[in-house]
């Protein structure tokens, strides 16, 4: 039982709870008021006594805590605003599977793996990391993967070449540089030239993130192929800041389709020609390996890249290639 002690005006409090004691104000001159802190935080002692300390931290102060040893920050605002102060201890895995429903009512469920169970159960297990034994987990949504189509270089230049037809060497510069560098449509008609570094070969690429404290931007180093710089540098005098002399998605998106149609090729989206179809390019064609692919084309995990955008080779040319019948040795 807490003693109460008075010390000048204010009210102190006195208890032992598993051989340690506690000393502390609280912060009042009304003995009622204090004797309920007193007996409040006695019994929070006793419960992370019993339990462990993290069994008071609320989801806001651990997501806080991960955010500063670190923690990706990007989708936690939504997460802390549905938690808030709830403690730590009393979400269980079936309230995180409700909570990515709850927060992302209209989502697929990769969206509400990505963006909710995965943050939470980070925040969560970083928080419970000085108690060893303790390990949160949480069944993920089940997510059917489609395999997207992928440009091959051949669709690429038949619709460079169908650009150039029409006058539109930007847009032809444009599709070569998503192709070979793995850049989001926004990142390549975003590109400035005050980013471009033509004698080393290389851009600055931007994202735009939406974090708990508002927008926030990344960046990361693009490789031009020598190519890709002579390219860049016939577009110079198109536009006074951006390189593709574009302004906005839905003009390039409209030209991006016409080319399409007028030269009969397949339907392909800006997103299969450039990011998906570098990252096919890389892993599977020439073999490279995914952290090195995550690395140049900007992706934050290499696990993710490797499930959704490795486009796999198939058919009887690998199953040849790799079980098909080798020439027998001659007998002598």
């Amino acid at each position: 039982m807490a003693t109460i002690y008075k010390r000048g005006k204010t009210y102190y409090c006195e208890f032992t709870v598993d051989g340690v004691r506690y000393r502390r104000s609280c912060m009042t001159d009304i003995r009622k008021l204090a004797s309920e802190y007193a007996n409040d935080l006695e019994a929070s002692a006793r419960r992370q006594a019993i339990y462990g300390r993290n069994v008071e931290i609320t989801f806001a102060d651990a997501a806080k805590a991960y955010i500063e040893d670190g923690g990706e920050r990007r989708f936690v605002g939504r997460l802390v605003r549905h938690f808030g102060t709830r403690r730590l201890s009393s979400i269980k895995p079936n309230d995180v599977r409700d909570a990515a429903r709850a927060i992302y009512p209209h989502a697929s469920n990769a969206t509400r793996n990505r963006q909710a169970i995965v943050p939470i159960v980070a925040i969560i297990n970083h928080a419970y990391s000085d108690d060893g034994e303790k390990f949160f987990r949480v069944e993920r949504f089940p997510v059917t993967r489609k395999n997207r189509p992928a440009a091959t270089r051949q669709w690429i230049d038949v619709f460079r070449q169908a650009c150039f037809d029409r006058g539109k060497p930007q847009l032809a510069a444009y599709v070569l540089f998503i192709h070979t560098t793995g850049a989001r449509l926004s990142q390549a008609i975003n590109l400035k030239w005050d980013e471009v570094d033509l004698q080393e070969g290389r851009v600055i690429l931007w994202t735009g993130k939406t974090g708990p404290n508002g927008a926030e931007k990344e960046s990361h180093i693009a490789y031009l192929t020598d190519e890709m710089v002579v390219e860049i540098a016939n577009l110079r005098g198109m536009h006074p800041t951006r390189v593709f002399a574009y302004n906005c998605k839905p003009t390039l998106e409209k030209h991006w389709n016409r080319v399409i149609r007028d030269a009969g090729l397949p339907k392909l989206t800006t997103h299969e020609a450039g990011r998906h179809a570098f990252a096919t390019e890389m892993m599977v064609k020439h073999r490279h390996d995914p952290v090195t692919t995550a690395k140049m084309g900007g992706w934050k995990s290499a696990r993710m890249l490797f499930e959704v955008y490795g486009h796999p080779d198939e058919g009887n040319a690998i199953a040849n290639a790799v079980f098909g019948k080798k020439s027998r040795p001659k007998q002598s």
